[in-house]
Formats: structure tokens, sequence, C-alpha cells
């Protein structure tokens, strides 16, 4: 199954950070080419136990306009009935680390070196307690 994610270069997202389409790109080459997927921010984003992944996020791409576009796996059979559902609750967000520069009224900026770790499901329902 093909999604997208909530970040689109050079557009700031929720938390005001902006990656720029050259940083995606970036971040798509040097980067690792499957991540794992989970429900929940990591404990510790350094060390991820695939234990704690739903899934797996694999062969990002960056469309023309912009838009950071992945396949996902689904271990749990649940968790993807629902998601081919459609539900519209449901979107996806990357972790990661990188550098900030020029710092906005939101006290974040412009993202450089961005590094994927993984791909998060934020959703409105908590898969984990169904």
């Amino acid at each position: 199954m093909e999604i997208k994610l909530n970040v689109q270069a050079d557009v700031p997202t929720v938390n005001g950070r902006v990656y720029s389409k050259e940083v995606l790109q970036d971040m798509i080459t040097k980067g690792p080419t499957t991540v794992p997927l989970l429900l929940d921010q990591p404990e510790d984003p350094w060390n991820i136990p695939l234990s704690s992944s739903v899934g797996l996020a694999k062969n990002l791409k960056l469309t023309t306009e912009g838009s950071l576009i992945t396949e996902i796996d689904i271990f749990d059979p649940k968790i993807a009935s629902l998601l081919e559902e459609g539900s519209s609750s449901v979107t996806f967000t990357t972790g990661g680390y990188g550098e900030v520069s020029e710092r906005n009224k939101l006290g974040y900026g412009n993202i450089e070196n961005f590094t994927i770790q993984y791909v998060m499901m934020v959703t409105e329902s908590d898969f984990s307690k169904e």
C-alpha cells in the first residue's frame, strides 16, 4: 500500500519545520531504504526494537510536487484492514534527526542533513488497545 506522508517540500510542517526538496531528496538517496512503522513515539529513537514496529515503510519517493510518499507493509492484519478501508483519521509522519537553521517565530526553522529513522501513524483511535 502506498501512502503520503505529512511532509511537503518547502511547506512548514505542523511543528513549523521546513524541509527543502533538496533535503528530502538527499534523505531518500543517502538514508535507509526501509524504516520501521510505529504507532507511538519511540522511547529511544536511536534504538527502535523490531517488536515495537507494526510494519515497514520502504521505497520512499519524492513527487514532482514535493510530496513524500512511501510503500508500507503492515504486520498486523487488523491494522491493515482498517487502513485499506480508507480511514480519514490516519496520517503518517516522519521521525529522524537533522540540523535546524534559520529559526522562525515558532522556534523551528529549515531542516538540513535530515535522516529518517521511522514513520509513525498518527490517528484518533488507539490501534494498540483495540
